[in-house]
């Protein structure tokens, strides 16, 4: 285990998500699942956009990269952290454009159990 595992053999956990777009607001990405496992980020969801893949990785410092494929669209890169508890959040980039997201793996009775072994993420000094 590397420390940022989640789901059963990579399987996805039910997440609660969202974007934020200028002149669009907040956006909810439901239904939404995710897994972390060695280092990979895999999920699927659906938005006002359409259906989306999510692949990226995930470095031992908590580095998040993702990229969000649309069915028959456009791919968005996600980039951002992990905070450890199960909370994802950074920034997407699309064409220039840009904004903020973020991603938290549901805590409930069938997941409780996939956060045991993952470690905190410490901020890192600045300067």
């Amino acid at each position: 285990m590397n420390g940022h595992e989640s789901g059963a053999g990579g399987a996805g956990r039910r997440a609660q998500g969202w974007w934020e777009q200028k002149h669009r607001g907040r956006q909810p990405m439901e239904p939404l699942s995710l897994s972390i496992s060695a280092g990979v980020v895999r999920g699927q969801g659906r938005d006002l956009v359409a259906p989306f893949t999510l692949e990226g990785t995930i470095d031992a410092r908590g580095a998040v990269a993702i990229l969000k494929r649309y069915r028959n669209a456009h791919v968005v890169h996600y980039v951002g952290m992990y905070d450890g508890e199960g909370g994802l959040a950074g920034r997407w980039h699309l064409d220039g454009d840009e904004g903020r997201w973020q991603i938290v793996l549901r805590d409930d009775s069938t997941a409780a159990a996939d956060l045991d072994g993952v470690e905190t993420i410490e901020p890192r000094p600045q300067g």
